[in-house]
């Protein structure tokens, strides 16, 4: 089949034309020669690293309490809920136990019969498992017996809930007579408790992605470890304190909690120098080449650590970089020591031998 020439120059320039669009086309910067495409993945890899970023935003610090103490109550509740089901059993021990063998008794017959007329005998029965489903049946009866009492206790009729409700709006009237009496200020709208709102799946994510980023952090920072104490005078900290103060100072930064604010920015000052230790004149606590140091309080016997309360304990972590690497120190005032009560002393950390003998 001939093709006419008209043809095959149609095909000719369709196929340069494509050619062309498709080249990247060339920038010049003096005397080097810059491909778009290179430039155009290399501004897409910033942008792109810059919007991960910023993609992780921080959640609201009651929400981040609110995890920890439910974290912190976990091996409490978990310890209670083992207590309450031992003292349940306990009080059906005698149920349980005759549930057992009348069951027992009950398999013992029907091997008997059995073996009478097949001559085979069924299987030996298994008196364990069968002490495991009656106490697991003994537990679901008790638990949805208080469960109905105490709906039925909280249960009330419509006369009930007529008359309590009277009773609050009088109660609210005589509130507000007593304020225009006395020209008081209404109070503020009350919002809910936390504990009675609950986070929505997206609140649910924004914590778990920043608490990763936490924890990268925290994994990749120098400091004591669990086992080790930490000591400035008479005040002591034990390594998972200090850890987990640490996790907090990383935690709380762009939420700072309290009326201190913490984390708060630490002053690395110097040493006077006419201290008593001449060791120490004009030295300072931390390394003078570290930047970003910032403090958060060591609290003892807490789930949480230190979540905005009063009390902020004597003893404080430092977390600071120094080059590229993460540290984190206990420091603390020593009234014991020569130079002025408000000096911080690094903590000495000393770590429980454990014996590897036995």
């Amino acid at each position: 089949m001939k093709l006419s020439l008209r043809l095959i120059s149609t095909l000719v320039s369709v196929t340069l034309c494509g050619i062309v669009y498709a080249a990247p086309a060339p920038l010049l910067r003096g005397d080097v020669t810059i491909d778009a495409r290179d430039v155009a993945e290399s501004a897409m890899a910033d942008d792109l690293f810059a919007r991960a970023k910023s993609t992780v935003p921080v959640p609201p610090a009651a929400n981040l309490i609110a995890l920890q103490r439910a974290q912190g109550r976990k091996p409490d509740k978990k310890a209670a809920r083992k207590d309450a089901r031992t003292k349940t059993l306990a009080a059906g021990t005698t149920k349980i136990n005759n549930n057992v063998n009348a069951w027992a008794e009950k398999k013992k017959a029907e091997n008997a019969a059995r073996l009478k007329a097949t001559g085979k005998a069924g299987p030996r029965p298994d008196r364990k498992k069968q002490l495991k489903r009656e106490q697991n049946r003994h537990l679901t009866e008790v638990r949805k017996a208080r469960k109905d009492a105490k709906g039925a206790a909280m249960a009330r009729t419509p006369d009930q809930r007529a008359k309590k409700k009277k009773a609050s709006k009088a109660a609210a009237t005589l509130r507000r007579q007593q304020r225009k009496a006395t020209g008081t200020a209404p109070p503020p709208n009350k919002t809910k408790l936390a504990k009675n709102i609950k986070p929505t799946k997206e609140e649910k994510k924004q914590v778990k992605d920043y608490l990763q980023v936490v924890r990268k952090k925290y994994a990749a920072t120098d400091m004591p470890s669990r086992k080790s104490t930490a000591t400035v005078g008479p005040h002591k900290a034990t390594g998972r304190e200090v850890r987990q103060s640490v996790f907090n100072n990383y935690l709380y930064k762009k939420t700072p909690l309290g009326t201190q604010r913490m984390p708060k920015p630490f002053n690395n000052e110097p040493y006077s120098k006419t201290h008593g230790d001449a060791a120490l004149r004009g030295t300072r606590p931390l390394p003078a080449t570290g930047r970003k140091f910032r403090e958060f309080p060591i609290v003892k016997h807490n789930p949480s650590g230190w979540t905005g309360q009063p009390q902020v304990g004597a003893l404080r972590t430092i977390t600071y970089k120094e080059g590229d690497k993460r540290y984190a120190k206990v420091i603390g005032h020593d009234k014991s020591r020569p130079g002025s009560k408000d000096d911080h002393y690094v903590a000495t950390i000393t770590r429980e031998l454990e014996d590897d003998f036995e």
